[in-house]
């Protein structure tokens, strides 16, 4: 009985050790982008399977120099709102930002200081799947209910 709590728990921590995943679409292209966001992502859709609709990506690591390390970078999920004229967009996707800039909700500066875009407001995040309306549960929680759990019940 022992051994499955201790595969439960391997099983959460390294759960969250995958590549950081987040919703990708635009508002141009996709109505169900804005606020309130519709989330339907594209393997679900019958009706249109194109990428111009809400999709699940994984955020993958840029190619940087070789005197940068990757390790000084990071995954985050990106909710950006531009408003043109009086009419709102909005756009869901992955960003990168340096470590010793995190724990930060700002947007990087390459996200928002851009000629074109008059930004309105820019959130980011680091779970999977936050940029969308509602907050995730993280797979961490599940590790320390399971922890929590195996000692309430065999640490007496």
């Amino acid at each position: 009985m022992n051994s499955i709590w201790i595969y439960l728990l391997i099983f959460a921590v390294l759960e969250t050790a995958e590549a950081l995943r987040c919703w990708k679409c635009q508002s141009t292209n996709d109505k169900n982008c804005g606020d309130p966001f519709l989330k339907i992502p594209t393997n679900s859709r019958v009706t249109n399977f194109t990428t111009e609709i809400a999709a699940i990506v994984t955020c993958k690591q840029p190619i940087l120099p070789f005197n940068h390390p990757k390790e000084s970078i990071r995954a985050m999920c990106m909710k950006k709102v531009a408003v043109f004229g009086e009419r709102k967009y909005y756009s869901r996707s992955c960003t990168f930002l340096p470590v010793d800039q995190i724990p930060s909700k700002k947007c990087p500066d390459h996200e928002t200081n851009v000629p074109y875009d008059n930004v309105d407001h820019c959130d980011i995040c680091g779970r999977d799947l936050c940029n969308g309306s509602e907050v995730q549960q993280s797979t961490a929680c599940l590790g320390v209910l399971v922890i929590t759990i195996y000692l309430l019940l065999f640490n007496k």
